[in-house]
């Protein structure tokens, strides 16, 4: 009987020795499936995701995008093939303007899109009805017209533009009166004045009011068929708007719309893919060709369900909705499909449970972190791919990292969360983490500074001070390791108090730690939290006590008496100024003036963002030659969205 024991237990450890070891490291890759996968010097597991395996299901999509087994591109269009009859293949359509709202205009439209000459549709008919439109442009209202817009379902180079009767009507039934403009969609603000429509005068602020830029007016044609030939210019929306004859009905047996080239902006989203297990988000690279002119910009979201919408029902109690169906279960795609019409109350985004899309980011180089800072099990990424219309981006893979968190959760804070600008400020980063499992834990911690680190001073771990070596200190970032944090340390703060300068409202310092000893696991990053219980922020970010109204926080000049004269003393003049609150690249100007007006030095367009710094001048004039000795106003100008702000300073010469 013991012996049995015996070799059933060796017989489950020799098993469990045979199962083939989970990698903590993932990649997935999206596309490139000729392509050999990754080479990395570590072991690794490897996902690869067909481009065309979109699933709707999934929230997979694609909008003008050509796909290949090698690549997706952006579609390109024969400038001798007629648009119009794709237009609803390719996610467009045609609305009528009625005296309420633009109406949606089923396919074929009845004869004027079948690629068939000899059937039309007469002014007069009930889809050809005559009405009052507004012209907000103008301010009035127009007599009777029909108004079409055609919605190419993406931006385009239009060149021509073509409508005839049929060919027995030719002399009898041309349009007369009619007006051709392009655009449309425009955002309220950056309308422009030329031609807009809308149905009511009333609705000066709807979004229902489309703006176009007029290409073409004619209100005496005698000819049937109308052939524009346009200067190409890119658009989604095309304006037809056609007046009654003065003598009898006009006709039109086809209208088509030609454009040429690559659409402008096409856009490829993937399933919402899978990782089976909440994961950490490393870096996102691609292979392709942005030729010049173009552009490819990703964003991405992440989720803890694979669904990112919420689904409500009536429960015809008065307004009230609820998630659930009548048998307590949540609702989601099926059963929400399943809903009488009158019970489904909407769909929303599901902020609890994913992240907002972040912000697109360019690939301007072929690695770039994945701007989330949580663990999520499920994730979706969004290309845009920008086209000239005679050049278009190639995209041939998406790939990114993830892997196993280095521990189950892990919140942060600073204090204090505000200090005066400029000023040298002790600051105490607190991190409380909650490790579960002997494969998690820490020793590396990285602290990305936008403000200038002066100092890192002590390391605490449950209130006792323990060792720490400085590994990295510059302009941007300090990482410090110390002794493996594993789980007998969890829920215990580990805290680090540094001294820096702060020069931004609104100053973040992302956190993320990482395991020495798992070197290949990403860097797990720091989510804000309750980490020390005597703070009343949960906040990793760090403002200003006053909120300047200049960027030029300070400008001190030395010395403010110097004698550029070569003999090493005094040569050079030292300007030392602070910038606050800039949040990018900031044009600085340099300005020597006499007391007359007269501009003497000038140094422009130097660029600097939030923090101190430094300039030196010799004293020579924009000649090159030596001021005289005298009194000069040295201004320094930065240039903001808000404004330039100057400080200037007096600065006396002498020999």
């Amino acid at each position: 009987m013991l012996r049995s024991s015996t070799a059933l237990i060796l017989a489950c450890v020799l098993l469990l020795c045979s199962v083939a070891t989970v990698e903590s490291l993932t990649i997935y890759r999206i596309g490139g499936e000729a392509q050999s996968p990754p080479s990395l010097v570590h072991s690794f597991e490897f996902v690869q995701l067909p481009w065309g395996a979109l699933d709707k299901r999934r929230y997979g999509q694609s909008e003008l995008i050509g796909i290949r087994s090698d690549h997706i591109a952006p579609q390109r269009l024969d400038p001798n093939i007629n648009i119009v009859p794709d237009l609803v293949q390719r996610g467009g359509g045609v609305r009528r303007l009625t005296w309420r709202t633009w109406q949606s205009v089923d396919f074929p439209m009845q004869s004027l899109t079948d690629r068939d000459a000899t059937t039309a549709r007469i002014a007069g008919s009930p889809w050809f009805t005559f009405g009052n439109v507004f012209n907000y442009a103008d301010e009035q209202t127009m007599r009777p017209s029909l108004v079409w817009n055609f919605d190419l379902g993406g931006a385009f180079s239009v060149h021509r533009i073509r409508f005839y009767p049929r060919s027995e009507f030719s002399f009898a039934r041309p349009v007369q009166n009619f007006i051709v403009g392009l655009g449309g969609e425009t955002p309220l603000p950056d309308r422009p004045a030329d031609y807009s429509l809308g149905p009511c005068p009333m609705c000066k602020d709807d979004p229902q009011v489309l703006s176009f830029e007029v290409v073409h007016r004619n209100l005496e044609n005698a000819q049937a068929v109308v052939d524009l030939s346009l200067r190409p210019r890119i658009t989604r929306n095309v304006l037809f708007q056609a007046f009654p004859n003065t003598r009898g009905n006009w006709e039109i047996a086809e209208f088509e719309i030609y454009a040429d080239g690559y659409t402008a902006r096409a856009e490829y989203t993937s399933n919402i893919i899978d990782l089976e297990t909440p994961m950490v988000f490393g870096d996102i690279s691609w292979s392709g060709e942005q030729p010049a002119g173009t552009r490819i910009a990703l964003r991405v979201r992440t989720g803890d369900d694979p669904d990112p919408n919420t689904y409500w029902r009536y429960t015809f109690r008065g307004d009230e909705t609820t998630r659930f169906d009548q048998n307590g279960r949540s609702l989601d795609q099926d059963s929400y499909a399943d809903l009488a019409l009158g019970e489904k109350a909407g769909i929303t985004y599901d902020k609890a449970h994913w992240t907002a899309w972040s912000p697109r980011f360019v690939l301007e180089s072929k690695h770039t972190r994945i701007p989330i800072n949580s663990l999520h099990r499920f994730i979706q990424i969004e290309a845009v791919l920008h086209s000239t219309p005679q050049v278009a981006p190639k995209l041939g893979y998406i790939q990114f990292s993830a892997s196993a968190p280095i521990a189950e959760r892990l919140i942060g804070n600073i204090m204090p969360t505000a200090v005066e600008a400029g000023a040298i400020s002790q600051f105490t980063y607190t991190i409380k983490p909650t490790i579960v499992s002997a494969e998690q834990g820490f020793n590396r911690l990285s602290i990305e500074t936008p403000g200038q680190v002066l100092e890192v001073q002590s390391v605490r771990l449950g209130g006792q001070t323990v060792d720490f070596t400085l590994m990295h200190l510059d302009a941007n970032r300090f990482e410090i390791a110390f002794p493996r944090i594993d789980r007998r340390f969890t829920e215990e703060q580990l805290e680090v108090d540094f001294s820096a300068r702060i020069f931004r409202f609104g100053t973040s310092f992302a956190g993320r730690v990482a395991d020495s000893t798992q070197p290949y696991n990403i860097p797990q990053p720091i989510k804000f939290g309750d980490a020390n219980p005597l703070s009343d922020t949960q906040s990793l970010e760090v403002d200003l006590l006053m909120v300047h109204s200049t960027a030029l926080h300070s400008l001190e000049v030395s010395p403010s008496v110097f004698t550029p004269n070569g003999d090493g003393i005094n040569d050079v003049v030292q300007l030392n100024y602070t910038l606050v609150n800039l949040a990018a690249l900031t044009p600085v100007a340099l300005n020597v003036y006499d007391l007359s007006g007269r501009r003497m030095y000038s140094i422009e367009n130097t660029v600097n963002t939030s923090g101190e710094f430094t300039t030196l001048w010799d004293g020579r004039t924009v000649y090159g030659d030596y001021l005289s000795p005298g009194v000069y106003i040295l201004e320094l100008s930065v240039q903001t969205d808000q404004g330039t702000y100057r400080r200037h300073r007096p600065l006396s010469v002498v020999y």
